[in-house]
């Protein structure tokens, strides 16, 4: 048995080198977190708005996908400092989602503590709930992850592929699947975030992927029109497949507009590092945006409707997340991390 450690180079450091083409999927998938809450506003009464809302439904849900594919990615990584590392996600992450349920316990008139421990789980702070427990474990798993071969990363996107088709299947069927699969649901695409780049690497491997995303959306927007909706945005391998797909696609455009736009990439940037204050906010902007819209445009104009209200919220949302965090959590996280980082030294010191 080879007990000693694998080579360097086959581990990832935390040496922190910025990459921008995540910020374009940041930037573009809180876009569709909008736009897809901002569908509302969508009459379903006429065929054309219709077909819009069904279609945009599919591009749009991949948003959900794409945060833990990059999450994951990001935090499957082995560390020098576990201290460090829930340090920084309790003070970058805890602090704003335990100010924001609060502001949102405040603005439904609903039970702070209830909150935090579920009750917002319908609203679109589901996300929290299941990203936080992965973004805990990561850590511990993460040397398993980061050591994966190219068979392994197969293998593990295999088996949860085949997981998620039998729960979407029997669902559909009405038939009870109780066979369990430890990293079902999105917890799947969190821990791909650390394979996916091992197995679509190849410019044959993207090509490959896009045309059977491509695919996958028109098979997609058939399933909903014969009303088969089980899993369909998030389970679905199918759907699986068009994430992937979306995710690897900005990347690519990413890459080349990085190069041939270099004066986009320090906006894409502001934006990206204001992203999650504007997921926290902007459900709570757009209510209050819709209530107070002078237009409700019916028939195909709720397109034009629907694009108008997505800029609308994004922009505000923006303003108030910019606000908020040059003026309260930026430094307020920093004084916090000062103070830990300056008493951990002095215990170490002693």
């Amino acid at each position: 048995m080879n007990l000693c450690p694998p080579p360097k180079s086959s581990i990832q450091t935390t040496k922190k080198i910025h990459l921008i083409e995540f910020d374009y999927i940041r930037v573009i998938a809180m876009l569709f977190v909008i736009a897809v809450h901002t569908l509302a506003v969508i009459d379903f009464k006429d065929p054309v708005s219709f077909f819009y809302f069904q279609l945009m439904q599919i591009i749009f849900f991949t948003c959900n996908g794409m945060f833990f594919l990059m999450s994951g990615k990001f935090a499957l990584i082995e560390r020098q400092s576990l201290y460090l590392y829930y340090l920084k996600k309790m003070v970058y992450l805890g602090i704003p989602i335990l100010i924001f349920f609060y502001i949102r316990s405040l603005y439904e008139g609903s039970n702070y503590f209830l909150n935090l421990l579920g009750e917002l789980a319908d609203t679109e702070y589901w996300f929290l709930y299941v990203l936080i427990g992965n973004i805990v474990l990561a850590p511990l798993l993460a040397k398993a992850f980061v050591n994966f071969n190219l068979t392994e990363c197969w293998l593990f996107l295999g088996f949860g592929l085949f997981a998620h088709a039998m729960m979407m299947i029997c669902s559909i069927c009405h038939v009870n699947y109780c066979w369990s699969f430890i990293f079902s649901g999105y917890s799947l695409y969190f821990y791909l975030g650390t394979c996916v780049e091992k197995i679509i690497y190849t410019k044959r491997v993207k090509e490959i992927l896009f045309t059977l995303a491509f695919v996958g959306v028109g098979i997609s927007l058939i399933l909903k029109y014969k009303g088969v909706t089980n899993y369909i945005h998030d389970l679905s391998p199918i759907f699986t497949i068009i994430t992937l797909g979306t995710y690897f696609g900005i990347l690519s455009l990413a890459k080349r507009l990085k190069d041939k736009l270099s004066n986009l990439s320090p906006v894409i940037m502001f934006i990206a590092k204001h992203s999650f204050v504007v997921y926290l906010v902007h459900m709570m902007v757009f209510e209050i945006t819709i209530k107070y819209y002078p237009m409700q445009w019916t028939g195909s104009l709720s397109i034009l409707l629907h694009l108008i209200m997505t800029v609308i919220v994004f922009i505000f949302s923006l303003i108030v997340a910019v606000v908020v965090d040059n003026f309260f959590l930026n430094p307020l996280c920093s004084k916090i991390m000062q103070l830990a980082t300056s008493k951990k030294k002095c215990k170490d010191n002693r």
